[in-house]
């Protein structure tokens, strides 16, 4: 008997379960997911126990064994992937070790708190680190710029590095914070003004693709949220004072997607600002915004914002060890270093901008010696009116042989 068109015939029993079973077992597999819930909690529960026996061995060892954990899980990722075909399942595994990838259970900063061994067992998370990544890479047949693969590893590295530093004993917390927040700040721009791509050695479709681009962005958010969470818990774990100066990094983090040139010569302008309320980090914030101008130079196609970075670098050298208090005074060597970079710019790159600053420098620097009344006012014209001249005369004896058309002849 046929069947009639447009109608489904009923599934059975068992083939209903096998469908239930196929799309949450091997498309959205909760197993997964499940699995890393219980280790989070686990290993805090774990973490929470051996404190209390004060064991730090114990400790160390549930640090490795996260590790053991994250390589378990880019092993299942590299299986489902390359061998048994099954992508999504592979996928939501890379997907889970990408979020473990920077230390998810906040071990890091309680293998800090044991000084010698500590560091030891840091450098050894470090070197796990790279290798679970390179591991990542090759289960999912990935390649990336050595830029990026360097990117993540100085952010893994201070990850690992900035909780040593914040236990020594006097040391400026704040700073060192300031310091790790700019790194992080500095890898987000690099990453926005320049977008590196992820290439897969296999031939992907078009939905393969889009996954891949959506799986790279996730990671970018994933691994960036997880750094600055980690930036948020050593205020609290270390007793840190924010300052209005921890403020610009997350300023400057948008300016690397502004289309204007002027937004960005103003938004640099109120971070250095923000920064003077806070004297002693006016240097390292100089030389920060300083790198980010030059990645928007190079983003924008925009020379005058080298200008910009240059007169930023001149900040950043003439505060350093500033802590208020009277402006320091100018360096003879440093403004002759400035000076002959921006004449050179304005030179070769035609930036009326390194011409602008090189005279408001030299008014500024030289300004002891304007004119303060009629008679030496009268003086100064006299003087530049017989230079006038003299320059006049000279650039017409130099350019005499030079080809005038007939219209210009007398």
């Amino acid at each position: 008997m046929n069947e009639i068109p447009g109608k489904h015939t009923p599934l059975t029993l068992k083939e209903h379960i096998n469908k239930k079973l196929h799309y949450w077992f091997v498309q959205y597999n909760p197993l997964y997911f499940f699995s890393a819930l219980c280790v989070v909690f686990g290993v805090c529960l774990v973490s929470y126990g051996l404190r209390e026996m004060d064991w730090v061995k114990g400790e160390i060892l549930l640090t490795f064994s996260i590790e053991a954990y994250e390589i378990l899980l880019i092993t299942g990722a590299a299986i489902l992937f390359q061998k048994a075909a099954n992508r999504r399942a592979s996928v939501i595994l890379g997907i889970i070790a990408i979020c473990f990838l920077f230390d998810v259970t906040f071990q890091t900063e309680i293998i800090a708190s044991f000084h010698g061994i500590g560091i030891i067992a840091s450098a050894i998370w470090i070197l796990f680190a790279l290798m679970k990544l390179l591991y990542l890479l090759w289960a999912f047949q990935l390649s990336v710029n050595i830029s990026s693969f360097i990117l993540t590893l100085t952010a893994l590295c201070s990850v690992a590095a900035v909780p040593h530093l914040l236990e020594i004993p006097g040391i400026n917390k704040a700073f060192i914070h300031l310091c790790a927040t700019w790194i992080g700040a500095g890898i987000f721009c690099i990453i926005l003004c320049f977008r590196p791509t992820i290439k897969c050695g296999l031939k992907l479709n078009a939905w393969g693709k889009t996954v891949l681009r959506r799986a790279s962005i996730s990671a970018f958010l994933i691994w960036s949220g997880m750094y600055f969470y980690h930036l948020s818990m050593w205020v609290s774990m270390f007793d840190i004072s924010l300052t209005y100066a921890h403020a610009v990094p997350f300023i400057m983090i948008p300016v690397c997607m502004f289309k204007r040139e002027t937004s960005v010569w103003g938004v640099c302008a109120a971070s250095m600002l923000l920064s003077c309320l806070n004297p002693t980090t006016v240097c390292l914030t100089a030389s920060s915004i300083s790198i980010i101008l030059v990645l928007n130079a190079l983003r924008m196609k925009k020379n005058s914002l080298y200008t910009v970075a240059v007169v930023s670098v001149y900040f950043a050298c003439i505060f350093f060890g500033w802590e208020g208090g009277a402006l320091p005074e100018q360096v003879m060597v440093l403004d002759v270093i400035t000076a002959s970079i921006l004449l050179v710019m304005g030179w070769r790159l035609k930036l009326k901008s390194a011409y602008a600053v090189l005279i408001i420098g030299l008014v500024y620097k030289f300004r002891q010696y304007i004119p303060e009344n009629a008679l030496e006012w009268g003086t100064f014209l006299i003087i530049i009116g017989i230079i006038s001249l003299l320059s006049g005369l000279a650039i017409n004896l130099r350019l005499k042989d030079a080809p005038i058309s007939a219209k210009q002849q007398i």
